[in-house]
C-alpha cells in the first residue's frame, strides 16, 4: 500500500501540492476575515443596544457617563466574555472553515445567539448585577439579524477579492454528475468554481 502511494506522489505533478497549499492558506484567510467580521458586527450590535437606550430614556434625565462607569463597563465586559464564546463555538462548528448552506447555518446563528443571550441574562440575575434591560435586549436581538447579513456583506468582499472561491472537480458523468454541478452553481454560499 504505501510504495503505491509512494508512486502516486510520484506521479502528481509539483504544482498540484503548490496549489492545494494554496487552498489552505485561504481557507485560513477567509476563517480569519470571517472571525474578526463578527466580532465588528457583536460590537455594533452592543452599540446599537446603548442607542436605544439612550433613544428610550431621553426624557429621564440618564446621565451616560454616570451609567456607563456604574453597568454599562460591567455589561460590556460580560457581553465581551458572551460574544467570544459565539465566535468559539462558530470555529468549532466549523462557520470559517467550512462552506455551509446558508439556511444550515443560519438556524445554527440563531440557535448560539439565542443560547448565549438567555445564558447572559441568567448569569447577570444569578450574580445580581446591575444592567440594563434595554441594551440586552437590543444587543442579542439586533445580533440575530446583524450576523448573518455581515457574513453574507463579508462573503461578497471575500469573493470580490478571490480568497473565497475554491476549486471543484466533479468526478461522475450523466445526470448525477449535472445535478452535482446544478447544485453547486446555485448554493452560492458553498463558493465552489
Amino acid at each position: 500500500m504505501e510504495n503505491a502511494y509512494r508512486e502516486l506522489n510520484k506521479k502528481l505533478p509539483a504544482e498540484f501540492f503548490r496549489k492545494q497549499a494554496a487552498i489552505e492558506k485561504n481557507k485560513k484567510i477567509t476563517g480569519i476575515f470571517l472571525a474578526l467580521g463578527d466580532m465588528l458586527s457583536w460590537l455594533s450590535c452592543f452599540i446599537f443596544g446603548i442607542i436605544v437606550l439612550l433613544l428610550s430614556n431621553s426624557g429621564l434625565n440618564l446621565n451616560v457617563i454616570e451609567w456607563w462607569y456604574n453597568i454599562g463597563l460591567n455589561q460590556l465586559l460580560i457581553y465581551c466574555l458572551f460574544s467570544a464564546t459565539a465566535i468559539i463555538l462558530f470555529w468549532k462548528n466549523g462557520h470559517y472553515s467550512e462552506r455551509s448552506p446558508f439556511w444550515t447555518e443560519t438556524g445554527e446563528i440563531v440557535r448560539i445567539i439565542t443560547t448565549l443571550g438567555l445564558l447572559n441574562g441568567s448569569v447577570v440575575v444569578a450574580t445580581s448585577l446591575s444592567f440594563s434591560r434595554t441594551v440586552w435586549l437590543a444587543s442579542f436581538t439586533s445580533c440575530l439579524v446583524v450576523l448573518p447579513l455581515s457574513r453574507i456583506i463579508f462573503r461578497k468582499l471575500l469573493d470580490h477579492t478571490g480568497f473565497w472561491k475554491i476549486p471543484t472537480i466533479i468526478i461522475g458523468h450523466g445526470e448525477a454528475a449535472i445535478s452535482i454541478f446544478t447544485a453547486i452553481n446555485n448554493e452560492k454560499t458553498w463558493a465552489m468554481k
